[in-house]
């Protein structure tokens, strides 16, 4: 298994869309899976359908590494949620 200190920006990101989508209620931390007596629901032929989904969802969007009270002096404006 790979060590996750060791995978690129790209390759953490897939990984935590892959964990978001099959962990038990979308949980970041204390992810737990879910049990079946069916078959999968997991379609792993579907992942690059499915970054290309959230790549689209996601263009033009712009992200601010900062504290959330930083964050909404800066952007929160009447027309935010227009």
């Amino acid at each position: 298994m790979t060590r996750p200190q060791t995978l690129t920006d790209l390759q953490c990101a897939a990984r935590f869309l892959y964990l978001q989508q099959h962990a038990f209620g979308g949980k970041v931390t204390g992810q737990t899976f879910g049990t079946a007596t069916t078959g999968p629901a997991i379609n792993l032929l579907r992942m690059e359908e499915n970054l290309s989904a959230a790549w689209q969802r996601l263009a033009g969007t712009y992200f601010a590494n900062l504290f959330w009270f930083v964050c909404a002096e800066r952007y929160d404006r009447a027309h935010t949620f227009v």
